[in-house]
């Protein structure tokens, strides 16, 4: 049997962006080895925003768990709070915009 991976985020180099944003890869190929997945911690300053991006091979969802925003597209605006779960379709750029 496979031992269970555990990554704690205190052990994980945060990658600070900009717009304003600070990253931190939990799981990934590089951290763990996984193939199409990739899960992160990103915390956005108020006012700040994610940039228009797209996720090659990974699946991208996304657990909102404080504060307020939007995720844009062409067709789509979102109110984002705690506890909004959200999963961009597959190969969809994206804008999300951080406010408090």
């Amino acid at each position: 049997m496979s031992s269970a991976i555990a990554v704690h985020i205190k052990d994980v180099e945060a990658i600070k962006r900009d717009p304003p944003r600070v990253s931190w890869i939990l799981v990934s190929e590089k951290t763990v080895g996984a193939k199409n997945l990739a899960v992160g911690i990103n915390e956005t300053a108020p006012g700040s925003m994610v940039p228009e991006h797209e996720h090659g091979a990974e699946e991208e969802v996304m657990l909102f768990i404080s504060g307020r925003g939007k995720f844009v597209t062409e067709d789509q605006e979102i109110p984002l709070e705690p506890g909004v779960r959200l999963q961009p379709a597959r190969r969809q750029t994206q804008d999300r915009e951080h406010r408090r």
